[in-house]
């Protein structure tokens, strides 16, 4: 299910398409990046870092579509990094999440990791040994981002 592609760096399988979450474990700490469409892979997520001693407490999302949000709760038990728009396009697709899962809108947000922290232009997360800096490459998604780690 994780596969290391690089020092520290981890690729976490995905229902829907594979590379799309991360796993990032520094000398002072662990960054996931994003959480999947399904409880089971935040937890999965949540679980690897906890076994490996580091504490679930900072979540980045690079925009908010389903495939990226709608799993990562488990790994919200921290910060939850996200671009401005990303609490309105999470909002906006709620309705239809929760149409299909048979919830109301409120139910299903309750449900979901929301952004804690927000930012527009750049943000960047230190993990001791090495650093992810975000940054804005809307066109899939109007608030989406990409990281570079450092």
């Amino acid at each position: 299910m994780f596969e290391e592609i690089a020092p520290g760096i981890y690729s976490a399988a995905h229902q829907v398409a594979e590379g799309k979450n991360a796993l990032l474990l520094g000398r002072r700490g662990a960054l996931a990046i994003d959480g999947g469409t399904y409880e089971s892979e935040g937890k999965a997520m949540a679980d690897f870092l906890r076994a490996r001693g580091y504490a679930v407490d900072r979540l980045a999302l690079t925009h908010g579509h389903g495939d990226h949000v709608l799993g990562a709760k488990p790994l919200a038990d921290g910060e939850v990094y996200a671009h401005a728009l990303t609490p309105g396009v999470i909002r906006r697709h709620a309705v239809d999440w929760a149409q299909r899962q048979g919830c109301t809108v409120e139910e299903l947000l309750d449900e979901v990791a929301m952004p804690t922290v927000v930012y527009t232009d750049e943000l960047c997360i230190e993990l001791g040994d090495m650093s992810a800096r975000f940054f804005p490459t809307p066109g899939h998604s109007e608030d989406g981002v990409s990281a570079y780690v450092e």
